[in-house]
């Protein structure tokens, strides 16, 4: 040891013996909350059941879908018309224009859901507050466009989940719809190594049932991959929600949600369909 501290004195370096230090994880009250504190570290990929998912938080993937990107896709498909897809992307901003977030989810609600903009979609379950959530979206949707269109369009022209939004953000993504479309079409759906190179998603787990759920990237591949007829998809799983733990789900626990409300949410996933009565009539209508 002398030896080897001689030779880091030549060089100018000092060996300081350090202590092991880990800092505690501040209000834990139960093992399972730290399921819901993080995501993993080693991110899991799974092969899925497109009639299993769901996207843009609030449809279904299944064969009866009434996702408004797939079905934009599909009219597009008809006659090689963008005019088409943009015809029924506006139908649905126009139809679907959530006051607050218990509306866009579905829930009786509380005073919290009741005054937060849908476009935050914080779910029960996840490790951010309303805040956090806000800027993340924020961040997203500048991100997004600016990669895409090299226009920095943010939320002040609205969120592609729902109406209403601008027409250049409209524009926007039905361009990027088509042409992620057409480049899986002609291409093949290609993965890569890269953060976003799969699609981003979480897993709900009732008994012996699970659903997933489209987050973190992947919107618009998912979109072109139902409309193609892709039966079965690789997700990179970013956490994995049980119903029995709700009590332990941190926007519960942080008293954003009641027990209830949280509860709803998660049944959704394992409802058939949309819950949009009157987006759902206009499909129905154009039969």
């Amino acid at each position: 040891m002398k030896l080897i501290r001689f030779f880091f004195d030549k060089l100018g370096l000092l060996i300081e013996k350090k202590k092991y230090s880990a800092s505690l994880e501040k209000g834990i009250i139960h093992p399972k909350e730290l399921l819901y504190r993080s995501t993993f570290k080693r991110k899991i990929i799974l092969e899925a059941d497109m009639n299993d998912g769901w996207a843009l938080e609030r449809f279904s993937l299944s064969e009866d879908t009434l996702h408004p990107f797939v079905l934009a896709l599909q009219a597009y498909e008809r006659n090689k018309n963008k005019q088409d897809a943009l015809d029924l992307m506006r139908k649905y901003y126009s139809q679907v224009q959530p006051r607050n977030l218990s509306e866009w989810f579905g829930i009786k609600g509380n005073v919290n859901t009741n005054k937060t903009h849908p476009s935050i979609g914080i779910f029960p379950w996840d490790d951010l507050d309303v805040e956090q959530k806000a800027v993340h979206v924020r961040e997203c949707a500048i991100h997004d466009s600016v990669t895409n269109s090299k226009k920095k369009i943010d939320l002040n022209h609205g969120w592609r989940n729902f109406g209403p939004i601008s027409e250049e953000l409209l524009q926007l993504e039905v361009e990027r719809l088509i042409k992620v479309y057409e480049s899986i079409k002609y291409n093949g759906y290609v993965r890569n190594f890269d953060n976003d190179g799969d699609i981003g998603a979480f897993v709900l787990i009732n008994g012996d049932e699970w659903k997933w759920c489209v987050d973190w990237g992947g919107q618009h591949r998912i979109a072109a991959l139902r409309a193609l007829g892709y039966q079965k998809v690789k997700i990179k799983v970013w956490k994995i929600i049980y119903k029995d733990d709700y009590k332990f789900w941190p926007n519960v626990l942080n008293g954003f949600y009641s027990y209830t409300d949280a509860n709803s949410i998660f049944e959704n996933y394992f409802s058939n369909g949309s819950k949009f009565k009157e987006w759902s009539e206009v499909i129905e209508n154009e039969k």
